[in-house]
């Protein structure tokens, strides 16, 4: 995970326990201005906003051409269409913990498991299943996938390796450090064991993350030696599952003030790509603290990502700022940017309630279920903004049409109070469909969902500060 966000708000912390007592004394100090965290293309007229809208209506909508005919087959003029979404092509995910899902007991356990039930088709188990808890408890880690599997979620696997020396590798392997093919033997004998563990409950994983800051490898079996070992590890990965995605993740992103770290990062992408490495998706971590980048330069960095080739996926996205307002609104952009790119293929939250975050007040929804600024603004984003939910009316030929997001649909044709439903999926190249309305003596048909699917377009979520419901 990012270390620079923990340890710049320790250091704050510390800063602040010694400075505020004396300085708090000093006559006026309470009254001076306040420096106000911002960033460029703030500005609701920013030039950026009309570029991204129409990127977004070009990638992420296509045609949707309804036509309605009566009984007979002649055309249904003036009938009612409703066209409801029932499942985002888009990914919007998050981050999950384990124990919340297997373990815990009680309201805030209930309500944390409907959350994600109902909000993400795509999940991350986050810490659970790198190796060190991996080792220590892989029931847990186990029985949270199974649990994830029986609720059909997309599942990505945290890391299958982490090599970090502090919480991502185990004892034995850091032990290990001067003796090259125990390493070797110890991280390898890790890969099998996990990756076949988890087949058939993990789709996706993190094969290898942070590799710039983390060089265990390198220092233990020499820089050649170590870089060529984790394409052996992607390699073996792909042996054992072929089914598997298998990302690099990394914290040298849109976040990170640090050029040289972005550059390092791009270094390893273009060194696995080199050495023929399994790649199927570059991950950026996208930590948010203090340093907002702006929308333009964002963009300009996520084209350099782009242009390995790879589609890019956001892994853990968090805002950790003390401004409630700055941070809705820069979740209102850093979405629109991604969601805009073109080769931005999935979003994914590092988590999402206080109760649960590794960064509490970049979470979206309070301790009590309350939500904030930032998470209002993901939930209008995701739920109001990105779907297609519309009624229309048929002309002379009986048909209607619209640009509908991707995604998963059902049609509702209504006409002289007859109905006829049918589902219908919005792929990049469009979608037609044509509804029969019933004759006139037929009994009216059965409703075409049964049972309604997860995720619809319907959900119920009480927002319980802005009095909505979504």
């Amino acid at each position: 995970m990012h270390r620079i966000v923990s340890w710049l708000a320790g250091t704050t912390a510390l800063v602040a326990a010694i400075a505020w007592p004396a300085l708090a004394e000093v006559p006026g100090v309470q009254d001076l201005p306040q420096t106000q965290l911002t960033y460029k293309g703030r500005e609701a007229d920013a030039p950026w906003r009309k570029a991204a809208a129409e990127r977004i209506d070009k990638l992420r909508k296509a045609d949707l051409s309804i036509r309605v005919v009566n009984a007979d087959g002649t055309p249904a003029e003036d009938a009612a269409v409703e066209v409801r979404m029932t499942r985002q092509a888009f990914p919007f995910a998050s981050a999950v913990a384990s124990h919340m899902l297997v373990r815990r007991h009680g309201a805030d356990a209930d309500r944390y498991r409907d959350m994600v039930d109902k909000l993400f088709t795509h999940v991350t188990v986050e810490y659970q299943t790198c190796q060190v808890p991996w080792e220590r408890d892989r029931r847990t880690a186990l029985d949270s996938l199974k649990w994830l599997r029986d609720h059909g979620k997309y599942v990505h696997g945290c890391h299958i390796i982490w090599p970090e020396i502090e919480h991502g590798l185990s004892k034995d392997i850091v032990s290990a450090k001067a003796s090259p093919d125990e390493v070797r033997r110890l991280t390898m004998a890790h890969v099998d064991d996990k990756v076949a563990a988890c087949k058939g409950l993990v789709q996706e994983w993190n094969a290898l993350n942070e590799l710039y800051t983390n060089r265990f490898f390198q220092e233990s079996l020499g820089d050649d030696a170590g870089k060529a070992f984790v394409v052996d590890i992607f390699r073996r990965a792909r042996q054992i599952d072929p089914s598997l995605r298998l990302d690099i993740n990394d914290y040298g992103d849109i976040a990170n003030p640090s050029q040289a770290h972005i550059d390092g990062y791009m270094a390893w992408i273009q060194y696995l790509k080199d050495h023929g490495a399994p790649v199927d998706v570059v991950g950026l971590q996208c930590h948010f603290a203090e340093f907002l980048r702006s929308p333009e330069d964002c963009l300009a960095i996520l084209d350099r990502f782009a242009a390995f080739g790879y589609p890019l996926h956001v892994t853990e996205l968090d805002i950790n700022i003390s401004d409630e307002v700055a941070q809705a609104d820069y979740m209102r952009d850093i979405m629109t940017v991604l969601y805009s790119h073109p080769a931005m293929e999935k979003i994914t939250l590092w988590g999402f309630w206080e109760g649960c975050h590794w960064l509490p007040k970049a979470a979206l929804w309070r301790r009590d279920w309350s939500i904030k600024a930032n998470g209002q603004a993901w939930m209008d984003l995701v739920f109001r903004e990105w779907r297609t939910n519309a009624t229309l009316k048929t002309d002379g030929k009986g048909t209607a049409g619209l640009r509908a997001f991707l995604g998963d649909y059902e049609v509702t044709a209504t006409r002289n109070g007859k109905a006829t439903a049918q589902k219908v999926s919005v792929t990049k190249k469009g979608a037609s469909v044509e509804l029969r309305l019933p004759a006139a003596n037929a009994a009216a048909p059965g409703p075409v969902n049964a049972v309604a699917p997860r995720n619809e377009a319907d959900l119920k979520m009480t927002n319980r500060s802005a009095g909505q419901d979504y």
